[in-house]
């Protein structure tokens, strides 16, 4: 459908795209072109930048309160630092989402998922309670000295 032209404005064709989740769509060059500049920075390396974060499931396989706790040599108790089990869903700035281990999450954007976790009441699980707190502190240390500035 449409016209085609060497000028890209000009340019009147529509494609039929397949998603991942298998639905079709008519789009024009235009817009997979401008998909495609927001994929990559100057230097055409690939960039991704999250939008937000808008879920979180677990697989089963997850620690639970019961096993948060391991007994140490000495006979304490040690929180278990695991994010196991845990997965993130990220809606990115060219709309797509796509679902990661939380552990590739919190080392990438900490603060938007402390934040979520906190705002969708998950933070005091197992896979979250161990590291929430720092993640808060430090970004409200950061805000402070920025302000003081």
């Amino acid at each position: 459908i449409g016209i085609a032209n060497k000028n890209p404005i000009l340019d009147t064709r529509m494609y039929q795209i397949e998603y991942n989740e298998g639905h079709t769509e008519a789009i024009s060059p235009n817009v997979i072109a401008e998909n495609l500049f927001l994929q990559v920075d100057q230097e055409g390396r690939r960039l991704l930048e999250i939008y937000q974060i808008v879920d979180l499931r677990n697989d089963g396989t997850q620690v639970n309160e019961d096993d948060a706790f391991i007994v140490t040599n000495s006979g304490t108790n040690k929180r278990r630092k695991t994010t196991k089990g845990w997965e993130v869903c990220v809606l990115w700035r060219d709309k797509s989402t796509t679902w990661h281990n939380l552990k590739d999450i919190k080392d990438s954007y900490p603060v938007e998922l402390a934040e979520y976790t906190v705002e969708h009441k998950v933070s005091h699980l197992p896979a979250f309670v161990w590291w929430i707190p720092y993640i808060l502190k430090k970004r409200d240390r950061i805000i402070l000295k920025v302000k003081s500035k």
